[in-house]
């Protein structure tokens, strides 16, 4: 899972990859506040666990959509036997 946050100094978008799937394991694994520092301006900012807030992947949508355009055309090709 990939956790997001804003740089307090630029304002830009900072992430964190975690092996952590809910926001429990989360605390666990890294506690409630973590130091995470941007890659724009360098800075080191304190979040709060409840300040972070992950985005939903978008492979899992690129994936199905390969599956289909892929699969229907090949699906026609094999069981239609106007084609062969």
């Amino acid at each position: 899972m990939k956790v997001y946050g804003t740089c307090k100094n630029c304002e830009g978008e900072i992430s964190i990859t975690t092996d952590a799937h809910t926001r429990v394991e989360f605390v666990m694994y890294k506690g409630e506040t973590i130091n995470i520092q941007c890659k724009s301006c360098g800075q080191h900012n304190d979040f709060h666990v409840d300040r972070l807030y992950a985005k939903p992947s978008k492979i899992a949508q690129i994936i199905s959509g390969l599956v289909f355009l892929i699969g229907t055309p090949l699906t026609f090709y094999l069981v239609n036997p106007v084609f062969k």
